[in-house]
This record gives structure tokens, C-alpha cells and sequence, in this order.
């Protein structure tokens, strides 16, 4: 594979394929050749206050991933990967108990980079100091393989000061693609024309519509700049591509030529988890809830759209 121009995103200048997933041999059904299970917006190191579409579940994500851990080992999943704000403030103890926490899950993790990971200037340099010590955890820009279906996880940029920065200040996200990057996932999607590809990253490039909503509008906008950017590389692909993201807190899926989904907070109610199933040249992705029911924070009942109707629940390609 031919070499690529370096970016900032990249952990350590390290190339851009991972080796050491260490699946060994998936033990799935007939035609399925890997299981990934796909969460977001942990939040680890959060309190009740800040962005929530439901409330969290605040001390309660070392329950939750042991859920998590007895759930993927159930559904025999090979692969985690994290949509990104694994933690809340971008700390140094944070982002230490935040890989402690997803390699306890004992099988390999990719970790995308979400706003609030990058809370301050040294986060970024933390993460890539503190991820080499857990074997089987890996940060974005991540490639993984399979017999029949390609994966590619990356980094948002944030726009400060008008800079594209691996660093978020606090004030009103906008999410970035840096133009290395975006020519990156074009020659990527280019590779193949017949395995369909996964792509994700934590900034949604689709708002939620009224029909989910029952708002008047829609929510939480994306800055055109980069949905445009973004958006035109994965329509200009000519395989079926599954976008995956995070960040609004919501379950949500739409086609509009690639499929462009967001996820709610596996921290909020009702905590859930997406499934993904590939095999045959098909993906297939379900979305789980790991609540029990009695847990001591509970949905808010005027906002049950947050996880999602049954056409965002359920997508096949």
C-alpha cells in the first residue's frame, strides 16, 4: 500500500493500517464474517450539568460496561469501537481511567477522538501516551479489514480561532475534516467498488428532522462546511458506505446515497448499543438497550424520539 501524507489526527505518525486486532477466528453464524458493537458519548468524568438528551447515568458507567462486556461476549463481538467522548473534560486522569475502561473489555477497541476528549491543549498528547499501554486499544485514523467489508475510523478537527485543531476550547463545537483527511477517505473509497465500507466519525454530518423530533425544526444543525465536504466524498463513492457517528445524543438514520447515522449515549437512558453484522458483502445493523429498568435514572418520557423509531434502529445495506 502506497504511503500517505501525515496528519495531525494520526496517533505517533504510526501507518495507517492496524495489524494487532487479534480477533483470532469470529465463531459467528453462517455469512457472518465479523460482529462489531458500536457506543458513543460515554462521558466518563461527567456530572448531571452539560450537554444531556437524557439524563445521565452519572457513577454509573462501570455497571454499564460490565453489561457491555457480558453483551459483546453473548453476541460473540469481535470488535468495539467508540464514537468518541470516551471522557468528559479531556484530563490526564480522565483519559488514564478511560482506556482502563474500555481494555478491561478484552477485546480490541478502536477509539475515535470526540470534542470533549480534546478539552485542553495537552488531551491530545495524553491520549497517545496512554493508549500504547493496553495492547489491544487502538486511536482513529483506524483501518480494519475484513474478508468482505472495509472500516475506516477517524479523527474530527475543531475549528479554533479559525484553525483546524486537535484541541476543543469549550465553546460551540464545529466539527472539521482537514483537506489531507478528506482525500484520504475519497482514495480509501476508491480502493473497491464491490465491499461495502464503513466509515465513522463522533461529528454527525446530518441534523435531526421534525419527523423524529416532532420539533417545529430541525436540531442540532452541522456546519455546512464540513456536511458539504464530508458528504460530497461519501456520495462520490461507488460502493454502499455506512457512516457511523455520535455527538447529538441521539439515535437517528437517513439515506441520502450513503447511510448517515448517529447514536445515542451509551451513558443516557436507555443506554444503548449498536450491532453491526457483516458478511456476503451485506451490513446489517441492529441497536440494543442495556437497560435494566431499574436504574436510578430513567428516560424522560417527552423525549423518547432520542432513541430512535424503528427506521433508525435497524439499517441494511
Amino acid at each position: 500500500m502506497g504511503s500517505r501524507a501525515q496528519d495531525p489526527g494520526d496517533p505517533q505518525g504510526e501507518g495507517p493500517r492496524w495489524q494487532g486486532l487479534g480477533c483470532g477466528e469470529p465463531g459467528n453464524a453462517a455469512g457472518v464474517d465479523v460482529r462489531i458493537a458500536f457506543i458513543t458519548d460515554t462521558h466518563l468524568g461527567g456530572t448531571a450539568e452539560g450537554f444531556q438528551q437524557q439524563p445521565r447515568w452519572v457513577g454509573g458507567l462501570g455497571v454499564l460496561m460490565d453489561r457491555l462486556k457480558k453483551w459483546m461476549d453473548a453476541q460473540r463481538v469481535d470488535v468495539l469501537i467508540h464514537g468518541g467522548d470516551v471522557v468528559d473534560h479531556g484530563t490526564a486522569d480522565e483519559i488514564r481511567q478511560g482506556c482502563a475502561m474500555l481494555a478491561a473489555l478484552d477485546r480490541p477497541v478502536i477509539v475515535c477522538m470526540g470534542n470533549h476528549d480534546l478539552m485542553t491543549e495537552a488531551s491530545w498528547e495524553y491520549w497517545q501516551r496512554e493508549y500504547p499501554r493496553h495492547a489491544r486499544l487502538a486511536l482513529a485514523r483506524r483501518e480494519l479489514g475484513t474478508d468482505t467489508c472495509d472500516v475506516l475510523a477517524l479523527n474530527n478537527h475543531w475549528i479554533v480561532a479559525g484553525e483546524q485543531r486537535m484541541f476543543w476550547d469549550g465553546q460551540k463545537p464545529v466539527p472539521c475534516l482537514t483537506a489531507s483527511q478528506l482525500e484520504d477517505v475519497a482514495a480509501w473509497l476508491a480502493r473497491d467498488a464491490l465491499r461495502p465500507a464503513i466509515v465513522v466519525a463522533h461529528a454527525p454530518i446530518t441534523a435531526l428532522p421534525p419527523e423524529l423530533t416532532g420539533k417545529e425544526s430541525p436540531m442540532e444543525d452541522v456546519p455546512l462546511e464540513y456536511a458539504r465536504a464530508l458528504g460530497a466524498v461519501l456520495q462520490g463513492a461507488r460502493r454502499p458506505v455506512l457512516l457511523l457517528g455520535g455527538h447529538c445524543h441521539v439515535t437517528y438514520a437517513r439515506r441520502a446515497g450513503a447511510w448517515l447515522t448517529t447514536t445515542s449515549a451509551f451513558g443516557e437512558p436507555p443506554f444503548q448499543v449498536r450491532l453491526i453484522e457483516v458478511g456476503q458483502g451485506r451490513i446489517r445493523m441492529t441497536t440494543h438497550s442495556l437497560a435494566h429498568g431499574n436504574e436510578p435514572v430513567q428516560m424522560d418520557p417527552g423525549k423518547r424520539w432520542t432513541a430512535g423509531r424503528s427506521c433508525d434502529c435497524q439499517v441494511q445495506i
